[in-house]
């Protein structure tokens, strides 16, 4: 009897110690399962906040592309850089995440931003982005730069491929400046006049259909042979596809002008259906503040009208009494209705050439 009350008092003993057993693996299991769980959430946290991070520098950045885009790092043209005091350009937030955008020097390749001490050419602008709590930080940075529109100061007052393609009408050609009026590849086919200053005076010096002077050069093989796109890189330090993403007003087809001032913009405008295009104002730019227009088509010029600034385009045609005050460059000269005149003034196109479009210089984004 009593090694049956020791046997069942060893069995309960050992049961007792299999429960105990199992009781300790499982809260060992639900310890390790919570441990596991807040190790997830704090990895999911954080990676939330970096996130955060990450999307409120992205934000930053693209309002400083879209702030330089628009004129530059220097709006107010004071040679300085448009930034408070500690150098940043802008803050901002989105709900609980901020963000700072800096201007920086272009040569800074870490998450450090070194301020410039103007407005250089070349920039390089810094986001930096900060999650709602704090925790994390994520700085971006995209390099920009402004380049000349214009390589330099157009030679003569019209420079042509093409001129033989022209018909009616004529042109009067004023250049009180430079040597050279007129240079084209082909000989006009159309009346023409030029004059030319000798000692401020006008008409002492010129060209007609009947006499050729020593001021235009025509038939030239060399400007004849040029295809569309070596023409236009001969003047314009940026290809078509860059200046019709940079350009300030971009018009396509009849759309009509902005009635604000055009001085001192370029302006962009794409013919459709091989129509040319009629609607530029009675007057565009002025002789302080230039325009550079490129007509991707033919360009029609309404009569009286005057554009003051560097006019590029595929084809151009007139009504009697419109101007280009600045210079003309064609890659052909279409109808003429009474007289053209064309005026080349120095002034205008330093000025011109002195205009810089602002871009993004590609594959230089980076992150930190």
């Amino acid at each position: 009897m009593r090694d049956g009350r020791n046997a069942r008092r060893q069995g309960g003993m050992l049961t007792l110690g299999l429960v105990l057993v199992l009781l300790m693996a499982v809260a060992l299991m639900t310890v390790y399962a919570a441990r596991t769980s807040l190790l997830e959430l704090k990895l999911s946290g954080s990676s939330y906040r970096a996130k955060q991070a990450l999307e409120a520098a992205e934000a930053g950045l693209h309002y400083g592309v879209a702030y330089y885009l628009a004129g530059g790092a220097d709006h107010d043209g004071d040679g300085q850089l448009d930034t408070d005091v500690s150098g940043v350009l802008a803050r901002g937030q989105l709900g609980g995440p901020r963000w700072q955008v800096q201007f920086c020097d272009a040569a800074s390749l870490g998450p450090a931003c070194v301020l410039p001490v103007a407005a250089p050419a070349r920039l390089r602008i810094m986001a930096t982005g900060f999650s709602d709590d704090g925790s994390a930080r994520r700085v971006v940075s995209q390099l920009v730069m402004a380049d000349p529109v214009l390589l330099a100061v157009p030679e003569a007052t019209l420079l042509a491929r093409r001129l033989d393609s022209a018909s009616g009408g004529s042109l009067e050609v004023i250049n009180n400046q430079t040597p050279l009026t007129i240079r084209s590849g082909t000989l006009p086919m159309q009346s023409f006049s030029t004059r030319i200053a000798r000692d401020g005076l006008l008409d002492q010096a010129g060209s007609t259909n009947a006499s050729f002077g020593s001021d235009v050069q025509l038939a030239d093989v060399a400007l004849a042979a040029l295809s569309d796109e070596a023409f236009f890189r001969s003047f314009f330090a940026l290809g078509w596809d860059a200046l019709k993403a940079s350009a300030d007003i971009h018009l396509t087809g009849h759309q009509p002008f902005p009635e604000e001032d055009m001085g001192g913009k370029v302006v962009l405008l794409s013919a459709l259906d091989s129509q040319p295009y009629t609607r530029l104002p009675v007057r565009l730019g002025n002789p302080a503040a230039p325009v550079i227009l490129l007509v991707d088509g033919e360009l029609e010029l309404a009569a009286g009208s005057v554009v003051f600034g560097v006019v590029y385009a595929r084809k151009l045609s007139s009504h009697d009494g419109a101007k280009v005050q600045g210079a003309l460059l064609l890659e052909a000269l279409g109808q003429i209705e009474g007289t053209l005149q064309l005026e080349y003034d120095a002034a205008l196109l330093a000025k011109a050439q002195s205009l810089r479009q602002e871009s993004v210089l590609a594959s230089s984004w980076r992150d930190w």
